[in-house]
């Protein structure tokens, strides 16, 4: 279209710059003048005017062709504005959108080594936590089979020797005590538990001991009756969960001999602090009821007790010891 336009532009240009010679043939060869008188330019005046108007006509429509080429130009340089801004509209968004996958990319990137990082955090503190639980097991397991293997041990140093030089050692010493302390206050006072007190219980201890021990008390045997109080001990404050503490505890109450935890029995309660260590403990699995139970529910809780047998005593009193 633009050059269409610069093509007729051009022969406008090439019509008005020749026109006196194509006037001059027009009037010749159309309207038949005689070529004498087109020499007379003076009596050509109508033809002037003609020459004139057409003069003017072909400068308008020159006029008007360079100001159609310059509006085309100005629509081209618009259009081509509009493309140039289309195109930066374009790379904009394209920037825009490139920024912004690639902060979802930073993102998601620094999301991901935050994840790694507090896992690895969480991995690290639980690896040291079950470095530290072990460490506080092995510690303890240690202390608990240490102190077992005291018990085990001193329980060989028990002895006692009467007048005659005969001696009895080790468990065979809960044999007799047992056997002595159940005939002088399970028997003796199990028609009035009233009159039962830990000064009675002590003055009976007494008595036997120092007819079985050549005249000496036997004191000897709270101290080892305390290692157990310390092992409960220890399994009580122990780091360990309550199913371990379960097992450790029971495998306590399994290493004393039914003798053992008799002679504890009738002991107890002239010795408070054995008395109050014990409380709640569990200790007593070995013996039932029986003619004791006076005596248990005088100077015992439940809680010193481990079978159904004891539970079914104090469930059945109205107001328990």
């Amino acid at each position: 279209m633009r050059t269409f336009c610069f093509i007729t532009a051009g022969i406008f240009i090439l019509a008005w710059l020749f026109f006196p010679n194509l006037f001059q043939w027009w009037a010749i060869h159309v309207w038949f003048i005689p070529i004498e008188q087109l020499d007379e330019m003076g009596k050509l005046g109508p033809l002037g005017d003609i020459y004139g108007s057409l003069n003017t006509l072909f400068t308008s429509v020159t006029l008007i062709i360079v100001m159609y080429s310059a509006y085309l130009q100005r629509q081209a340089n618009r259009d081509a504005r509009e493309a140039m801004a289309e195109q930066l509209i374009q790379a904009r968004e394209a920037s825009d959108e490139q920024i912004r996958q690639a902060k979802e990319a930073t993102e998601e990137q620094l999301k991901q080594a935050r994840e790694t990082t507090i896992q690895q955090m969480d991995l690290a503190q639980s690896t040291h936590e079950a470095q530290i639980q072990e460490t506080k097991n092995s510690f303890f397991t240690n202390q608990f089979y240490s102190l077992l293997n005291f018990k085990n041990e001193r329980i060989k140093t028990l002895v006692l020797r009467d007048v005659n030089n005969n001696t009895i050692s080790g468990y065979e010493v809960f044999t007799v005590l047992q056997s002595e302390l159940f005939k002088n206050i399970c028997l003796k006072y199990k028609d009035d538990w009233d009159i039962v007190t830990k000064e009675v219980i002590s003055q009976e201890f007494r008595e036997i001991s120092t007819a079985l021990n050549n005249g000496h008390t036997f004191y000897e045997i709270f101290t080892y009756y305390e290692i157990y109080s310390s092992l409960f001990e220890l399994i009580e404050t122990a780091s360990i969960n309550e199913k371990q503490k379960f097992f450790y505890s029971t495998l306590v109450r399994q290493s004393t001999t039914p003798s053992e935890q008799l002679t504890l029995f009738y002991l107890i309660p002239m010795w408070d602090r054995l008395h109050v260590s014990l409380e709640g403990s569990k200790i007593f699995i070995s013996f039932g009821p029986g003619q004791s139970e006076g005596f248990a529910l005088k100077f015992y809780n439940k809680s010193f007790f481990y079978t159904s047998e004891w539970y079914a005593v104090y469930d059945n009193q109205q107001t328990p010891a």
